[in-house]
């Protein structure tokens, strides 16, 4: 079973008991990793359900066999539920809303038919419902990565996906009550829909609006892609288009923001005239023109060059000077995921950015006189967090960097820092092999507390862990969850000494 690390943000909790308290094992579950199923999804709940959803790994008479466990707090199983579903669907996408799970399963990407599947965590009891978009509806492949790109997002009670309508772009709104969907065309004038495409949704909290970003391919040979933020209400009525091309010597590109005011937005997203990021782009908008739009580049920030080691900062540093004295800005690549913005008030916003870079190695294949190489991808490796204030101005106010140290590499982008605002402050939550560190932020941008806690193994006490794949978020309360898998060995056992491996949940409390 392979997942990501995710650390989830601490709901209702005192920060002082957070840091005061060590961790501990409070409730323990285990099984066997050969018992045929796969993991797909953990779901938990603030009432203190958990419930873990299983996959058979092999197909019998063409179906799959979906099981969903649900556990009490103690890690006690209490019911059980099983659905089948045709091996050839796909799962789209899943999402969590409030006290359920939603899971959408198309037939194919070039199938109009699709099924949902709604859990109920509280009842443990799943509703399956089958229908179809319009014949000539296409489902959008990239929504397969909406972990990152957001190409699939909660809206109230209702899933907003992308597709193409008889090849023209089009937005969905799906009911996750009832599968009924309403639809809008998504269209720039004198541009042909095949150039047009629908990137990130951005549900605008505290509104019945939401924004989406859409992009104009300018030719089949050039990068460049003509960007433009498109709002809509909960009934698919475009408010208002704002083209965010005002700078045409970058490539800009948004996948956050917030209304801050009658007609008033700020967007967030990052910029660069390469293909890597090169910074954050932060614009304004007033109706439907920009006020302003702002660059605020990594050579530019800061504290940017604390991530590196002092020899190469030093050195990073003095090139910094050297191009500025000709009035140059020294420019820095590096691929970030950006998350949803914090906003302290209609003036005051943080953005929250995670740094990484795609990791390759090389394998030689092929025998004698046809040997060749290749690169294949390793996954991405997260290395900082970035923190920026700013006003709605769009002037930064001050930058912070965060430290990730994570021993897995996702295969795609994903987001392993967590926030939690407070009155006066943010904290952040970040992955650490084997530990969680905590780090508090005044809205000032000074370090009030920081705090880090080693995870404990828990293991029959004659048997060592070999290799474990461990993933941690918060529960309920004052405890997290940990799950993942481990590869035991028995101790002082020699060569051949018994091994097993074992999915397991541990309830960690503090």
């Amino acid at each position: 079973m392979k997942k990501l690390i995710y650390i989830l943000v601490i709901a209702a909790l005192s920060i002082g008991n957070v840091w005061g308290q060590s961790i501990r094992n409070a409730a323990h579950f285990e099984t066997e990793l050969n018992d045929g199923l796969q993991e797909v999804h953990v779901f938990k709940h603030n009432s203190g359900n958990l419930m873990v959803l299983r996959k058979s790994e092999k197909a019998a008479d063409g179906d799959f066999t979906y099981v969903f466990t649900k556990y009490n707090s103690k890690l006690e199983e209490d019911k059980t539920a099983e659905i089948q579903l045709s091996k050839k669907l796909i799962l789209l996408t899943k999402c969590e809303n409030g006290q359920f799970l939603h899971l959408l399963f198309i037939k194919g990407f070039s199938s109009s038919e699709f099924i949902l599947c709604n859990y109920d965590i509280l009842s443990n009891k799943v509703n399956i419902l089958e229908s179809n978009m319009p014949d000539d509806f296409r489902f959008d492949r990239y929504a397969l990565y909406n972990s990152s790109s957001r190409r699939t997002q909660i809206f109230g009670n209702n899933l907003l996906l992308e597709g193409r309508l008889a090849k023209e772009p089009t937005i969905v709104s799906l009911d996750l009550k009832t599968a009924k969907f309403e639809t809008a065309a998504v269209s720039v004038d004198g541009v042909k829909p095949g150039k047009i495409y629908v990137g990130s949704f951005m549900p605008l909290q505290g509104t019945n609006e939401f924004a989406c970003m859409v992009g104009v391919k300018k030719s089949f040979f050039s990068r460049k892609v003509d960007q433009s933020v498109f709002i809509y209400n909960d009934k698919l009525e475009l408010l208002r288009s704002i083209s965010i091309d005002d700078n045409p010597q970058f490539t800009t590109s948004i996948v956050t923001g917030a209304k801050v005011g009658t007609d008033k937005y700020v967007f967030c997203g990052m910029f660069t005239n390469k293909i890597i990021p090169q910074g954050i782009y932060i614009v304004n908008i007033n109706g439907s023109k920009i006020e302003k739009s702002t660059l605020v580049g990594y050579g530019k920030m800061q504290n940017f060059l604390t991530r590196y080691s002092e020899k190469y900062a030093s050195k990073m540093l003095k090139k910094k000077e050297k191009l500025e004295s000709k009035g140059k800005e020294m420019m820095i690549n590096n691929h970030i995921t950006i998350h949803p913005l914090i906003v302290l008030n209609e003036n005051e916003f943080i953005l929250l950015g995670e740094l990484y870079w795609p990791m390759y190695h090389t394998e030689t294949y092929g025998t004698g006189n046809n040997m060749r190489t290749r690169e294949v991808f390793d996954g991405n490796q997260y290395t900082d967090g970035l923190c920026v204030k700013f006003n709605k101005d769009g002037s930064v106010i001050w930058d912070h960097m965060l430290d990730i140290y994570s021993s897995y590499w996702p295969m795609m982008e994903y987001q392993f820092i967590t926030e939690k605002v407070n009155e006066k402050s943010v904290s952040f939550f970040l992955p650490q092999k084997g530990k969680i560190a905590i780090q508090e932020l005044s809205f000032d941008g000074q370090i009030k507390d920081e705090k880090t806690y080693t995870i404990p193994k828990e293991t029959e006490s004659n048997e060592t862990v070999k290799e474990n794949t461990s993933f941690v978020e918060y529960w309920y309360d004052n405890y997290f969850i940990e799950y993942g898998n481990q590869y035991l060995k028995e101790k002082n056992s020699g060569l051949f000494g018994r091994r097993r491996s074992i999915y397991y949940l541990n309830r960690l409390a503090y």
